[in-house]
């Protein structure tokens, strides 16, 4: 999977009881998974329990710990191999 767009942390919803997957719905991807690694410059690693992804982040950071879990829905998003689902972005 590849996000090509920096999510924006207000764009995030922290979830207390959270299950790591990738879903569609009427056109719109949600991602929501386990943060594995938070990096200095923003860049998180987050388990979607297909795999772990590396999702560029901007802006203002939530309180936010490794091991918590986090939806968001990206803009521009392609999923692999040979592009198998693209938001058309």
């Amino acid at each position: 999977m590849e996000i090509a767009d920096p999510v924006p942390w207000g764009s995030v919803v922290i979830i207390k009881c959270g299950v790591a997957e990738v879903s569609e719905s009427s056109g719109v991807l949600a991602v929501s998974g386990q943060i594995k690694a938070l990096e200095a410059d923003d860049v998180v690693a987050l388990d979607v329990r297909l795999g772990i992804i590396l999702v560029e982040m901007v802006g203002q950071r939530p309180t936010i710990r490794i091991g918590d879990f986090i939806s968001f829905a990206p803009r521009d998003v392609t999923i692999y191999p040979t592009g198998i689902w693209s938001s058309g972005e």
